[in-house]
Parts: structure tokens; C-alpha cells; sequence
């Protein structure tokens, strides 16, 4: 399976959430590849790099930019779950890896202004669609306030159920300092201390990576 981790939105959590999922796989043995489609930033790459000195399990992740299309289709026999980490803007990397993939989860922080970016996304998936028909389109709420009284979730969500272009993932990322510990050591929330965020993820695998 391709998965593409993309949207038009910065600092939304992109990249957490393409290692995190990596990481998460390849815990449970599976064979997977990471691809950092955004090498101008390289974070994805930097991360596996830290992770290949530790004793977590191995995520082979290599740099690609241009025309994804072709590399993807070559590299989709030979791994089992494919993780692709593009940049937050309307790339060629983005729009050639979506013809390729097989789901896309575009994350976005609860906010409208973030919520609205979606109508501009949506038309390019909508566009890949046409190449691309059994493209399944998600969206993940990312960086969530965990105070029970700030109610910006539920309004992200309804927004999002508005617009009708994505299907909204059940599973919401909460911000937690465990993601940026666990980036800079080069793991997996799943994979240090922190049950809270592992569970988010773990439930993230499950909803999306089937």
C-alpha cells in the first residue's frame, strides 16, 4: 500500500505523522519504506538517519523529488507498506505521488483557516481522482489543545463534515511533547514512554493502514 502524506497547510505535523507511522509498522514486522518527498527540509530522512544508530527496528527511507509517479509504481512490489512524506504546498512531487497512491491523509491543526485549505486540496485530489480513481481521501485533525474546555476539535470536525470532500479520520493527534522527543531521537511515540500518544497512533495504523 502507498500512502501519501500531503496537503497545501505548513506546519501541520506532516512529517511526525509519516515517521510515526513508519515506526509503528515496522514495530509489528512489516516491511516498510519511508520516502522523503520535501529533501529541501529532510525531515523525514533526518530522522531515519538518527534511527539507523538505535535498536529500534530498521525504516529504509530514501530522497526523492521531480515526477513520483514512476519511482512509486516501481518500488510498490517490492514493499509492503510505502510511507511518502511530501511538503506543505502544492507540489510536483504531491501531485505525481497522488496518482500513485493508494490513500492520502492530509493533516491539518483544528482551526478554519486550516480547515479551508482542504477546498484547495480537495480539487487536486479531485483532479488525481481522474488518473487515479480508487484514490481513498483522508483527513487527520493534528496538534489538538487537550483541554476539555477548548471545544476547537468538534468545530474543525464539523467544518471538515461540511465540506464534504474528505472522509474525517475518527482518530485525533493531540499535541504532546512526546512527538518532538520522539522525532529527535529518531522513534516511534510507540516506542518510548508515553501511553497517551502511542495509542493515538497505534489507532491512527489501525483506521488508516489496513
Amino acid at each position: 500500500m502507498i500512502l501519501l502524506i500531503g496537503g497545501q497547510k505548513g506546519g501541520t505535523g506532516k512529517s511526525t505523522i509519516a515517521t510515526n507511522i513508519a515506526a509503528a509498522l515496522a514495530q509489528e514486522g512489516k516491511d516498510v519504506l519511508l520516502i522523503d518527498g520535501n529533501a529541501m527540509q529532510g525531515t523525514a530522512s533526518n530522522w531515519a538517519e538518527r534511527r539507523d544508530s538505535s535498536d529500534w527496528p530498521k525504516v529504509p527511507c530514501i530522497e526523492k523529488s521531480g515526477n513520483l509517479n514512476a519511482v512509486l509504481k516501481d518500488l510498490q512490489s517490492r514493499y509492503e507498506h510505502i510511507i511518502v512524506d511530501t511538503g506543505g504546498q502544492d507540489s510536483r512531487e504531491f501531485r505525481t505521488a497522488l496518482v500513485a497512491a493508494d490513500r492520502i491523509i492530509t493533516p491539518i491543526r483544528p482551526s478554519q483557516a486550516d480547515a479551508e485549505t482542504l477546498l484547495y486540496v480537495g480539487d487536486v485530489v479531485a483532479q488525481a481522482k481522474d488518473i487515479n480513481p480508487a484514490l481513498k481521501a483522508f483527513v487527520l485533525i493534528t496538534n489538538a489543545p487537550s483541554h476539555p474546555a477548548i471545544k476547537l476539535v468538534e468545530e474543525t470536525q464539523e467544518l471538515i463534515t461540511d465540506l464534504n470532500l474528505f472522509s474525517l479520520l475518527s482518530t485525533v493527534i493531540y499535541h504532546r511533547k512526546a512527538y518532538m522527543d520522539a522525532l529527535l531521537l529518531g522513534a516511534g511515540v510507540t516506542e518510548i514512554n508515553n501511553p497517551k500518544a502511542a495509542h493515538e497512533v497505534l489507532a491512527l495504523v489501525q483506521e488508516t493502514c489496513p
